[in-house]
């Protein structure tokens, strides 16, 4: 008899480990993996955060303006004309973040870049959509000029003084994405950027919503789009938008693009007059490369 009651307390204890076991496990959340190949779109960032254990260079490259109605095969699609390239560097310091810093050619820009990814999507869908923040500061290193003519000051008589702090711009993103389907993924992202120094008559701030997305094709493979509304531009500015195509190995992403702007950081993407109209017929050929670098231990 007490042998088969020491049985039966072993069992009903086994049995109550199992029934926790099995709670804990419906309770333990699955994450959505992948909701973009890349922690950047085309020109805008993605919930993702750089691969564990690596570094990774990013290569930004824009060409020249490209205008169908005039030498656009002698331009060779804007390739012969003015370019902008950014260097960047990333480095994961979490599971969920990443700091970064690169070098633009526009503006001869220094920036520095942090991501954190706040909230990831469940596969359950009670956690519907992944939130991240992303914050850049860059400082312009190009020489002031001599002489300005007042243009920075009202009256345009004024003699204006450079300082250095002229020279900073910040930009922050909130990111909010969905991984709606295996094949469908989408990006709504307010954007806030600030320049120290602007001409007479602009904010120094300027505000944006942008949308973008991933439509997958294959396993490697997908169509990238963005689109985006500058809530404060000028008369002259133009929203951009970017199309795309992405192609992913484990350590390698490309994407070759066609958007509206030659501006790669956010300061310059929301504020700068010279994007091209696509409605016009003209635009800017563009790629990006991200190469992972795995750390071996």
């Amino acid at each position: 008899m007490y042998v088969y009651a020491k049985t039966k307390s072993v069992l009903l204890i086994a049995l109550a480990l199992v029934i926790v076991l099995q709670a804990a496990a419906q309770q333990q959340k699955e994450y959505v993996e992948k909701t973009f190949r890349s922690n950047s779109l085309l020109t805008l960032q993605t919930v993702e955060n750089v691969p564990a254990k690596s570094w990774q260079l990013i290569v930004q490259h824009r060409f020249g303006r490209a205008d169908v109605k005039k030498d656009f095969l002698y331009e060779f699609l804007g390739m012969d004309k003015t370019s902008n390239i950014r260097l960047g560097v990333a480095i994961p310091v979490t599971e969920r973040g990443y700091i970064g810093a690169g070098r633009t050619k526009n503006n001869k820009a220094v920036d520095i870049e942090a991501k954190y990814i706040l909230v990831k999507q469940t596969s359950d869908f009670r956690q519907p959509v992944s939130m991240a923040l992303y914050a850049n500061a860059a400082y312009n290193t190009v020489r002031f000029p001599e002489n300005n003519n007042g243009y920075f000051e009202q009256d345009s008589v004024t003699a204006f003084r450079y300082a250095n702090v002229h020279r900073l711009s910040y930009g922050y993103q909130l990111l909010v994405a969905s991984k709606i389907a295996p094949w469908l993924s989408l990006q709504l992202s307010p954007t806030c950027v600030y320049k120290n120094l602007v001409p007479p008559g602009r904010d120094n701030y300027s505000l944006a919503l942008n949308l973008g997305g991933k439509i997958t094709v294959s396993l490697m493979t997908s169509v990238l789009f963005e689109y985006a509304v500058i809530a404060n531009k000028a008369a002259s500015q133009v929203n951009p938008f970017a199309l795309g195509y992405e192609i992913k190995t484990a350590s390698h992403g490309f994407q070759i693009f066609f958007g509206s702007a030659n501006a790669i950081l956010n300061q310059e993407l929301y504020t700068t007059e010279s994007n091209a109209d696509l409605l016009d017929k003209n635009f800017f050929l563009a790629f990006n490369i991200h190469r992972s670098f795995y750390i071996k231990k």
